[in-house]
Formats: C-alpha cells, structure tokens, sequence
C-alpha cells in the first residue's frame, strides 16, 4: 500500500478475509462486507503473480454503495453515478 514513508499511501484498499494482524497499527480500519461477501471470497481464492499479491488476472469493481451512519454529512464527498 505504500513504502516506509507513512506519507506516500495511495488509493488502495483492503477487503480482509482473514484475521490480517500484519495490517494492525499500519492502517485505519473501517466498515464491513453487507451484502456480497461471496464477491470477496471469490477474490480472494484468485491466483496470484509470483511473489506477489497482485492477481493474475486484473479485477475491476463496477460498483460500490456506501452507507453512511444516520446524522452523517461530509461536504468533502461528492456522489458519482455508474455511467453503465
């Protein structure tokens, strides 16, 4: 996700199957899999280039929805519509 620099993180993220204690003090954890968790379990079973944790095959998400807790307003996030 990024080098030592705790600065130079990009727009990655994870989806954790499995308890991931390496991650634990190393990035902020937050929500959870409401529907679909099949999606991520499929994912996750894809084979990977050696040495790598990055699939063979690329994998795109078409779409995601995100709930926001009753109450919340950020006027940093903008809404963007599936053009599909």
């Amino acid at each position: 996700a990024r080098t030592k620099d705790p600065d130079s993180a990009g727009s990655q993220f994870f989806i954790c199957v499995a308890d991931s204690a390496h991650l634990n003090g190393q990035y902020t954890a937050f929500g959870r899999v409401i529907h679909g968790q099949n999606v991520a379990d499929t994912i996750s079973r894809k084979r990977c280039r050696p040495g790598s944790e990055r699939p063979v095959e690329d994998i795109f998400i078409r779409s995601v929805h995100i709930d926001l807790p009753s109450g919340y307003e950020n006027p940093g996030v903008t809404k963007i519509e599936n053009k599909d």
